[in-house]
């Protein structure tokens, strides 16, 4: 991650009271870094990111904690930016909000031998994004956005099972 970051392949978007944010969570005993490493995080990540402070937007979410996210990605819709949340379920109807491996999946690189600039081929990112938000709003509405895979597995299962036995 932070190694794209200092590529320039994605720039993040945050405000003090992120940094604060990712302060509070670095320290956590559980995770056990050292503070040379919290510090040289947070300086890795403050030395790309865009810095601003935002307006308030309003949203009322399950876990007010969280809103400080949701305000810097919202401010900056104008950019595409997008909340990257390990819980998606604290944004709910959030069409932003994407997973870290739906992110991934957006700016891993082309698997080698994999021809980018072949003429043929049009990226059109506007319309990838456009896509990209249309399938993230289709989970929402239909449930399964912030569910791991095997959840999602599960579900199909048990909706064949279901009608399988003719409930």
């Amino acid at each position: 991650m932070i190694l794209g970051i200092a590529q320039k392949k994605y720039i993040p978007i945050i405000d003090n009271n992120i940094i604060e944010e990712y302060r509070e969570v670095l320290q956590r005993e559980k995770f056990n870094f050292s503070l040379d490493y919290q510090n040289s995080f947070i300086d890795e990540i403050s030395k790309y990111a865009v810095n601003e402070p935002v307006k308030e937007s309003g949203v009322v979410l399950p876990d007010m904690d969280d809103k400080i996210f949701y305000d810097v990605a919202f401010a900056h819709q104008d950019k595409k930016a997008f909340l990257v949340t390990g819980n998606l379920k604290h944004f709910p109807g959030c069409p932003f909000a994407i997973s870290p491996k739906d992110f991934y999946e957006l700016i891993k690189p082309a698997p080698s031998g994999f021809i980018v600039n072949e003429p043929s081929i049009d990226y059109d990112t506007s319309k990838l994004m456009q896509a990209l938000y249309a399938l993230n709003d289709e989970a929402h509405k239909n449930g399964t956005a912030g569910m791991s895979e095997e959840e999602i597995e599960a579900e199909i299962k048990a909706v064949r099972h279901s009608r399988a036995s003719g409930l």
